[in-house]
């Protein structure tokens, strides 16, 4: 039954539809960690990294010894999220980072350039004075980033305007050459990046809320078929003795090696490298994390969040979705 109830909470998972913005000429930049550049070194003093910050978390064993024990779901939330943390602070102090530039923020060199570069350099600021949460540095940097997200969030909400704007910028410096090609580039004739009908629905809006119906019915408990009443019986009739350990370290260890590298991050921007080249501790606690979802069927709601990205996969508007 308590495997029956987890699976539930999964299906019932909040998703995120993302679509992808129009081109711009205006590129912003961010840093990625890039596993293909790491070595054997880079890899054993990222292990290294993380162990020593996974020895600083507070694990709730009595929630696997003693299962009459109240379950607080914040504690689960805590565990799940302090341990992501540790993953992420682990792989961006020892993996080394690429350059990233995306192209999908037209307006960027004149609202949002200054602003970024400020915001940046509070960062590091407070970031060299052990990242305190209280002081002039965290309050700058705060303030710095505040302002930042609010120019990108302008240029975002007004992407028709930005691009007009630049057209006209360089139609008044008489560069008839890079007009035109800002013009091709608006009118995005080699890409179908975005789809104005797909079937009898059309509209963005319209489109929109069609796919929102598609995936909650798609990945939703309540949808009645076949396939979910004899998941539920056979869970039901499970006989497992969860007194058990019901995943071990030598489970995840297994199944973290199958999984496929130089793949998208998803929303904890964690890529799958940084759980492949973990450490052993990482694979311990990740084995208590899941018999804790088993044996008091309960999950945290971080654990369930995905993207949903439809993409169009040929001219005639079909799409697939690739969650990551």
């Amino acid at each position: 039954m308590l495997l029956y109830q987890i699976t539930n909470q999964c299906l019932n998972c909040s998703c995120n539809n993302v679509t992808a913005s129009a081109d711009a000429w205006e590129s912003s930049v961010s840093w990625l960690p890039c596993w293909q550049q790491c070595d054997e070194s880079t890899v054993m003093n990222y292990q290294y990294t993380l162990d020593k910050l996974l020895q600083a978390l507070d694990v709730p064993w009595y929630l696997l010894s003693d299962l009459q024990a109240y379950c607080d779901v914040s504690v689960i939330d805590k565990f799940y999220l302090d341990m992501l943390s540790c993953v992420s602070q682990a792989m961006y102090d020892t993996v080394p980072v690429r350059k990233s530039t995306f192209t999908h923020v037209p307006g960027w060199n004149t609202y949002v350039k200054e602003k970024h570069d400020v915001a940046r350099e509070a960062y590091i600021n407070w970031a060299s004075y052990g990242k305190r949460k209280i002081g002039a540095l965290f309050e700058n940097m705060k303030r710095s980033r505040a302002l930042f997200k609010l120019a990108l969030r302008y240029c975002k909400n007004h992407i028709d305007e930005m691009k007009a704007d630049a057209c006209a910028d360089v139609l008044m410096d008489k560069d008839c050459c890079t007009f035109w090609n800002q013009v091709y580039k608006i009118s995005n004739n080699k890409a179908a990046e975005h789809v104005g009908s797909i079937g009898d629905v059309s509209g963005s809006e319209n489109v929109t809320e069609m796919w929102k119906e598609y995936f909650e019915k798609l990945y939703s408990a309540k949808t009645d078929s076949e396939h979910q009443h004899l998941f539920k019986n056979k869970s039901l009739n499970c006989t497992m003795d969860i007194n058990d350990l019901l995943f071990t370290s030598h489970d995840i260890t297994v199944t973290v090696g199958k999984q496929k590298m130089h793949k998208a991050a998803g929303p904890d921007g964690i890529q799958m490298e940084a759980f492949i080249y973990g450490c052993h501790r990482l694979y311990v606690y990740l084995s208590v994390l899941f018999n804790i979802f088993a044996k008091h069927g309960c999950i945290p709601s971080d654990f369930c969040h995905a993207v949903l990205l439809p993409l169009v996969k040929s001219k005639n508007g079909n799409l697939a979705d690739v969650k990551l």
